[in-house]
């Protein structure tokens, strides 16, 4: 089976006919499974990628009170994460060095809204063009790409998975 066959084979089974999570590894564990192969089943390994994103998440909830960069003062983030193409560093950067510093502030909000678009892309919804019009202006506005005549979005169409 494929992996979107095995997904399915667990949705099924399960008594709300919802996938959860559990039983999704709960079936991979099986080296049988084309699921298996998607799993990192090196224990020490895991746990140290874990206790990485649990420090993430610890670094991205702390928020101060912060002068946004118009007068008004908002909660926000005391650290924010700006990749470092050159040498692929995973670090954070105080919330207002970031906004002090141009070249930072830009490249935060290209981040953003490259964020945006992601989820957007994920979720072709017509109800959304409106959103995806606002950040194709926000890039023109600040200079990261011309701006493009977004489409409205085809009809999304769901298969059955009865």
């Amino acid at each position: 089976m494929t992996i979107l066959e095995e997904l399915e084979f667990i949705r099924k089974q399960s008594p709300d006919k919802a996938l959860h999570p559990e039983k999704v590894v709960e079936f991979a564990r099986s080296p049988n499974t084309a699921l298996h192969a998607k799993f990192d089943w090196d224990d020490a390994h895991v746990a140290h990628l874990y206790r990485l994103w649990q420090a993430r998440q610890i670094i991205r909830v702390n928020v101060k009170l912060l002068d946004r960069g118009d007068g008004q003062k908002v909660n926000i983030r005391a650290y924010v994460s700006l990749a470092n193409e050159a040498d692929g560093a995973d670090g954070y950067i105080q919330t207002k060095v970031v906004l002090a510093d141009q070249d930072k502030r830009r490249a935060l909000i290209g981040a953003i809204l490259n964020r945006i678009s992601s989820i957007l892309d994920l979720h072709p919804l017509p109800e959304l063009d409106g959103i995806r019009q606002a950040v194709a202006l926000t890039r023109a506005e600040h200079g990261m790409d011309k701006v493009e005549q977004v489409t409205e979005s085809p009809p999304v169409q769901l298969e059955s998975t009865t």
